[in-house]
């Protein structure tokens, strides 16, 4: 579906006609940001709409019949079969449709498909309820896509699937009609207005309940995971057309109606869980656990083979011991839940007997603890990408869902695996969801010719395998999508097959809606408008395009995401390699990516703690800074490492000169008067921030001596040596006097290091791209701190969070003696030194009222996040950390020179505070440029969690 930029001008004034230009994205950085899932396929979007309420869906529709377009609705883009690209229209749901209301006391939960899944669950928390699908993408998948796709997951059966715990749903058909199953007269109202629909869904019904075979087939497929083709359950289960066309709806994939809320019944949530990972010498050991562990009702029984334990053995935090077990190893991956302790005890018990009684080769215990339970299932989690992390340049994953009679699972899965071998994918990988039969396989291809067939012959073995074999189901919980619409009629036979055509017909006449998908009369659709994930920077390579990280990204409302950043800039290396008109569009798209991806990037590596393979796009977006650095900003960066004294010094005058001014001229002709300069000097000067703080009048930070008796030796941030109180602010210390009172109180002796005003842990230049004198400021820090602690002797405690990160992470930059004597030194941040080493020693006042607190990227990077609300705690009546909460976005400098990040990044987590009515007292951080951030968008004054600290621990 090619058009000409002019079929564009038209195509965008048609549908800015109708809606406001700002939900109607045309430009080729927006299109091409959208025009990957996380499947193989790839397609641009000719629009990207973003819709804000239902008469916004009408007007597409109408507009779309009109001009016989297709209309394919996006909520999250986790899709693993490519429902949710489109070379036509793409409405894109997950900006704006995030509403949920708690309903029944957590029974049920309303929700519009915007919604993230891990949030759903979130509200759910004080009911001691979730809601039933458990999918591994649940932290960043969306309700919309959930429902569509009637998705299911590790714990979630057949039983708790979207399906079965619909209790309501509201959509909207392509003709523009609205349905609400809430309303008793919708029922009435359907059968008047959809006279086709109804009378096919109905005959569709009584054929089937007139055939005795028929229903037996369809029985039978539905006890276990199917989502091939159309939900035919529904046709069994209800009688009433209304009834069965809005169960229908869930798994249709887009293709029917679209979906505006829905209401979930919830299921329990035990508070007991524990977690075990037991590898067996065989894959037939392994599955014979199956059933036991079934039978004792474990929440989750994950299997995975040799070769998915390969792929994430070397990760962070993977038990050592996966590394040697044998190749003919599988592992079950184990949850077990009860609703109190007293009962998983005897769970735990049994579960020791069934264990016990076999021959392991490695078996991790089964613990209660979360944090060694994330770990455990961040192997599972992350399969998929880890895979694509390794992959040949040049080539695409794929990933595929099949199920099984559980009966038929060691044979089945001993199938797959040699059907694999045999087709030359001895590197792909099995796993799955083994207490329900579902097995997923991840291979690479590279669709060259030989690939094309060798990937259609593996395909067409496989359809013959789990049809005809084992009479399985082909998709059993990721949808049809793309990749298995052209084996829906080998699954289901002709006749069936047929049905689904004309309910689809009856639904959609003008066929509009997400095209291709599930109904498909190409043969070979499979192997056409593959993605291709080609090598463009280090720092991405391995990414699949998964979308696990777009949830934290603090500018995902307002310009881009992580994987879109990505999407654009192998789009960008793609075309500057072409054809004239190629290089035209690929400088058009480099243009746009500066604001779009550089400038309003927080490069706070947030969307490495969501990444499976932990990518850092930050650490991209920063050598994007560097290569666009002129020489003279290079010589500038590198003269300011070189006499950061100087700089320091002049930091805290200019900040001292600038709260005189704003006092003198009053705020608002201040604000004016560095708005304006800021736009005279093209951004040079930054804009100005009403709650800056004044430089600090002097820097007392008491001894400096490095007797080898000190404790610690403290390192004080240059933000905290020269940014003194905002204005309202009242502490009578500054952050590195408060910190050496409160050392003083606990009985701990301090140093500081060496030449500490020439001291800074780079930051600064590393989020610029200023690797050299990045490196050559880690060597001072390193050099200075090595004489201090004498060669690692005593620890060092830094009190801002993102400077423990960075000094954290040196060996990035290290090489040499260098990197041997960081290797030596400890480090502290300050949030897991006082909550482990300050706080036992001092006696603390709890301050009256609530306190509030922020973490920072870094604290959530360094998973300290519990040690921050435990000093809290221990210092206030109460204390709170917000759900919403998440990277504040002033990244350093980010919030002077894009403000508007900052407040888009804080948009909710600021909604909540205000709506906090808990005596709140005071609000806390561990970054002097986040706290400015945060007060920035809440209006209420943060400071550093030292003060208090200090006030609690106060003689």
């Amino acid at each position: 579906m090619a058009a000409t930029w002019e079929d564009q001008e038209i195509l965008q004034k048609e549908f800015t006609d109708l809606l406001p230009a700002n939900q109607v994205l045309v430009r080729a950085i927006d299109r091409i940001g959208f025009s990957s899932d996380a499947s193989m396929y790839s397609l641009t979007p000719r629009l990207v709409i973003q819709p804000r309420s239902e008469s916004d869906i009408q007007n597409i529709f109408r507009l779309a019949r009109r001009l016989n377009l297709p209309v394919v609705f996006r909520a999250a883009g986790t899709s693993l079969s490519g429902q949710s690209i489109t070379d036509g229209i793409l409405v894109d749901i997950g900006r704006n449709w995030r509403g949920h209301k708690v309903l029944q006391n957590g029974d049920a939960i309303w929700l519009q498909p915007g919604v993230i899944g891990d949030h759903a669950n979130r509200y759910l928390v004080p009911y001691g309820r979730k809601i039933g699908p458990d999918p591994a993408s649940l932290s960043a998948c969306m309700i919309g896509g959930i429902v569509a796709n009637n998705a299911s997951g590790m714990r979630c059966g057949v039983q708790n699937n979207a399906y079965h715990t619909l209790e309501d749903i509201r959509f909207l058909l392509p003709n523009g009609h609205v349905y609400d199953s809430r309303d008793s007269d919708a029922r009435r109202r359907f059968v008047e207005r959809e006279p086709r629909l109804a009378k096919t869904l109905l005959e569709f019904q009584r054929r089937i309940e007139s055939d005795k075979k028929r229903q037996t087939v369809i029985r039978q497929k539905y006890r276990r995971k199917n989502t091939t083709g159309y939900g035919l359950n529904a046709f069994l289960d209800f009688q009433d057309p209304f009834e069965i066309f809005c169960h229908l709806l869930v798994g249709s994939e887009g293709t029917l109606a679209f979906i505006s809320d829905v209401t979930l019944k919830t299921v329990p949530d035990p508070s007991a869980k524990a977690t075990g990972l037991v590898v067996c010498p065989s894959l037939e050991g392994a599955i014979a656990l199956v059933e036991p562990f079934r039978q004792l009702g474990a929440g989750a029984v994950e299997l995975m083979d040799r070769a998915s334990l390969t792929s994430v053995e070397r990760q962070p935090g993977i038990p050592g011991e996966i590394r040697s077990v044998s190749p003919e190893a599988a592992a079950l991956l184990v949850e077990l839940q009860a609703d109190s302790r007293e009962r998983l005890q005897g769970s735990l018990e049994a579960a020791g007997d069934i264990v016990r009684d076999i021959k392991t080769e490695f078996f991790s215990g089964f613990s209660e603890e979360p944090m060694f339970q994330e770990r455990l299932w961040k192997i599972r989690k992350g399969l998929y990408p880890s895979v694509g992390a390794v992959r040949e340049s040049g080539t695409s994953v794929i990933i595929e869902d099949i199920a099984f009679p559980l009966e038929s699972l060691t044979p089945a899965t001993k199938d797959v695996r040699a059907l694999l071998d045999s087709h030359g994918y001895e590197d792909g990988i099995i796993f799955g969801h083994a207490k329900d039969g579902n097995l997923h396989f991840v291979i690479t291809q590279k669709f060259d010719s030989p690939g094309i067939r060798q990937y259609r012959q593996l395909i067409d073995d496989l359809v013959d395998l789990v049809v005809e074999k084992y009479d399985g189901a082909l998709k059993a919980e990721h949808g049809t999508g793309r990749n298995m619409a052209p084996f829906v009629e080998s699954e289901w036979g002709a006749e069936l097959y047929a049905e689904m055509i004309e309910v689809k017909r009856a639904a959609d006449p003008n066929g509009i809606l997400n095209p291709g998908v599930i109904i498909n009369h190409d043969s070979e659709t499979h192997l056409k408008n593959i993605k291709h994930l080609p090598s463009v920077e280090p720092f991405i390579d391995a990414c699949v395009e998964c979308g696990f990280c777009e949830p934290v990204c603090p500018s995902r409302d307002l310009t881009t995401t992580p994987r879109r950043r990505i999407v654009i800039w192998r789009e960008i290396t793609r075309l500057s390699g072409g054809a004239p008109a190629d290089r035209q569009l690929a400088d058009q798209l480099l243009a746009a990516y500066q604001y779009e991806a550089v400038d309003t990037c927080a490069a706070d590596g947030m969307c490495s703690t969501a990444c499976p393979v932990d990518i850092d796009t930050g650490k991209m977006v920063k050598y994007l800074r560097g290569l666009r650095a002129t020489d003279i900003q290079q010589t500038i960066a590198g003269w300011c490492a070189d006499h950061f004294a100087l700089l320091g010094k002049g930091l805290r005058n200019v900040l001292s000169a600038a709260e005189h001014l704003q006092t003198t001229f009053g705020l608002p002709l201040w604000a004016r008067i560095i708005e304006t300069s800021h736009r005279l000097t093209r951004g040079m000067i930054p804009r100005w921030n009403a709650f800056l703080p004044g430089g600090t009048p002097t820097i007392t930070l008491g001894s400096e001596t490095n007797d080898r008796e000190a404790d610690v030796v403290y390192f004080p941030s240059c933000l905290s040596r020269s940014m003194g109180n905002m204005s309202g602010e009242v502490h009578p210390y500054s952050v590195g006097e408060a910190v050496c009172r409160v050392l003083d109180r606990a009985g701990l002796s301090y140093a500081h290091p060496t030449n500490l005003e020439n001291l800074c842990c780079g930051t600064p230049w590393s989020s610029k791209g200023f690797q050299a004198p990045y490196k050559r400021m880690a060597e001072k820090v390193t050099e200075s701190l090595w004489i201090s602690t004498h060669q690692g002797d005593a620890p060092v405690l830094v009190d801002t969070s993102p400077c423990s990160y960075t000094m954290l992470h040196y060996d990035e930059v290290l090489q040499g003696e260098s990197l041997r004597r960081w290797k030596a030194l400890r480090f502290y941040d300050i949030v897991e030194y006082l909550h482990d080493q300050v706080l036992p020693r001092l006696s603390l006042r709890k301050q009256p009222g609530t306190v509030a607190c922020h973490p920072t990227c870094s604290t959530m990077k360094l998973e300290q996040e519990h040690k921050l609300l435990g000093i809290a705690r221990q210092c206030s009546e109460a204390a709170v950390i917000p759900e919403e909460h998440g990277c504040c976005g002033f990244a350093g400098d980010r919030g002077l020179l894009v403000p508007e990040l900052t407040q888009s990044a804080t948009r909710k987590q600021a909604r909540e505070i205000a709506g906090i009515r808990d005596n709140v007292k005071g609000y806390y951080s561990t970054s002097r440029t986040c706290e400015v951030g945060m007060s920035s968008a809440t209006g209420k004054i943060y400071s550093s969690i030292i003060h208090l600290v200090e006030q609690a621990s106060r003689p």
